[in-house]
């Protein structure tokens, strides 16, 4: 230490400012916990808000296309349509849809169902 005891005033400064720090951190560590109490009871009330106010939607069937309402009139089961659908949007040619119908389903005409499914 130096003789005009600035050594131990800079110490006194330094741990009270320490202790100010710390003081801060745990008021800020309250105010945080505040924060997240608040917003989880937020949350939870906008939650019972929302099932309160929200009805059960109608069901609603889509809406038939003329091919779909011939693959019904045929006898196509929903699965072999919506089968045929997808790999028919996703590029599948129709010999690639018929032997997957043959194969997988054991269709033994698959060209009704294609036919029936403007296919």
């Amino acid at each position: 230490m130096n003789e005009n005891g600035n050594g131990q005033a800079v110490t006194n400064l330094s741990d009270d400012l320490v202790a100010k720090a710390r003081a801060i951190a745990s008021r800020s560590d309250e105010l945080l916990q505040l924060l997240e109490d608040a917003r989880t009871r937020l949350l939870d009330a906008d939650q019972e808000t929302e099932q309160k106010s929200r009805k059960p939607a109608p069901k609603r069937r889509p809406q038939s296309t003329p091919a779909t309402k011939q693959a019904q009139k045929e006898g196509i089961s929903e699965g072999l349509r919506l089968l045929t659908t997808q790999m028919s949007v996703a590029g599948a040619d129709r010999e690639e849809i018929a032997e997957r119908l043959r194969d997988e389903f054991a269709v033994e005409d698959p060209e009704r169902i294609l036919k029936a499914m403007g296919i």
